[in-house]
């Protein structure tokens, strides 16, 4: 499941330019394309598993949960994860079982869109640096996950991914 930031940026780009997963039969079939369009082939064994997480991240999605939180959540279960595969996998599973949640496209637009979220992101600019918890949650960028502005292990006592929890 090695997954290189050029082609998470272009899981990215497809989205802003809304170029199409080849047709399958199936929404699970669609889903399993669209990751292995980017590299990444899932051993049968594993299909399951992979379509009831993706379910559970659009249900996550629809219970107001923002998408840093899921991707934290993806990278707390499956720890040898990237942010780039819990990104592509979030993705995925958007694109194929809940749509309704990926950001609106401009195809002219030919950069990257931000990474959507289903709550207002976060002001943190990015050289944050928090010297304790309470100075995050006083800037109301709490909690900070891994790979985001502001994040420090020093904030992670229990080592998941997520300070400030």
């Amino acid at each position: 499941m090695k997954l290189t930031l050029a082609a998470a940026a272009a899981v990215l780009t497809a989205a802003a330019l809304s170029v199409p997963v080849a047709q399958a039969e199936t929404p699970d079939e669609r889903f399993f394309s669209l990751l292995a369009s980017r590299g990444w082939t899932v051993e049968p064994e594993y299909r399951d598993g992979f379509v009831h997480n993706a379910h559970v991240n659009c249900e996550d999605l629809r219970l107001g949960y923002s998408w840093e939180q899921i991707r934290g959540a993806i990278m707390e279960h499956a720890p040898a994860a990237t942010i780039e595969n819990a990104e592509l996998f979030l993705f995925a599973s958007v694109t194929v079982y809940c749509p309704e949640f990926l950001p609106e496209q401009k195809p002219t637009n030919p950069t990257p869109v931000p990474v959507p979220e289903a709550s207002a992101p976060k002001q943190a600019p990015k050289s944050s640096y928090y010297p304790n918890c309470a100075a995050a949650r006083a800037a109301g960028v709490t909690p900070i996950y891994r790979g985001e502005p502001g994040y420090s292990s020093k904030l992670d006592r229990d080592g998941n991914g997520i300070a400030c929890e």
